[in-house]
């Protein structure tokens, strides 16, 4: 079997520099001399593929199924962009209890819940998001908000957001908190500029519970 690195050399060489190898591997040269294109652009191609399998396999967070959560709640205008503020939900149901039941899980089976997408959306479709500089989404026990988890977050926020900005999650575990029956959402915004109206949003957030 000729080594991958006599084929990568082969494929990416001169025709005339290939044959300076004719002797030791002359099947493989001569192919690779009639035919450099197509070898070039199979070995591309495998390359590819094995970078392709790599990245779906770190992406890949196992078996889980969903946890879905929308909360709504009201920017008021006149929002001074010098100041960090929260916005606060408390008392959520996590229907944690719920899920496990509909998959035939128990809680020792969970290992992680970590968010996958999150949304700031305006409620009817005309909000203009963009005085917003940056966003965290922090989950606590709904009494303690200095003890928190910082689910998803978006900074910068893009100057051309309109109505929705996505989130990027942070990949923490969350499980301590949405494994109770009940915790907070504090949604912290800091403005890069004074809202003249008030928007209603809506916050919506996928979580995923992986086990075992």
């Amino acid at each position: 079997m000729i080594p991958w690195w006599v084929f990568a050399a082969c494929c990416l060489l001169p025709a005339n520099r290939c044959l300076l190898t004719y002797n030791l591997f002359t099947p493989f040269c001569v192919y690779t001399t009639m035919n450099k294109s197509i070898l070039i652009h199979s070995f591309a191609a495998l390359v590819l593929l094995f970078l392709a399998g790599s990245c779906n396999k770190e992406n890949d967070s196992g078996p889980g199924f969903d946890m879905i959560f929308q909360e709504n709640f009201y920017i008021p205008p006149g929002l001074s962009p010098f100041e960090t503020h929260h916005f606060f939900r408390e008392n959520i149901q996590s229907r944690f209890q719920q899920y496990l039941v509909q998959h035939g899980k128990t809680e020792e089976d969970i290992e992680s819940i970590l968010l996958e997408q999150g949304s700031l959306t305006g409620q009817f479709g005309d909000a203009q998001l963009e005085f917003i500089q940056e966003i965290s989404v922090r989950l606590y026990d709904g009494i303690d908000v200095s003890d928190y988890i910082e689910a998803g977050y978006r900074q910068p926020v893009p100057f051309d957001a309109n109505n929705s900005i996505g989130l990027i999650p942070t990949l923490a575990n969350t499980k301590r908190f949405l494994a109770d029956n009940r915790y907070g959402i504090d949604v912290v915004l800091r403005i890069r500029e004074i809202p003249q109206i008030e928007s209603e949003v809506r916050l919506d957030l996928k979580f995923k519970a992986t086990y075992k």
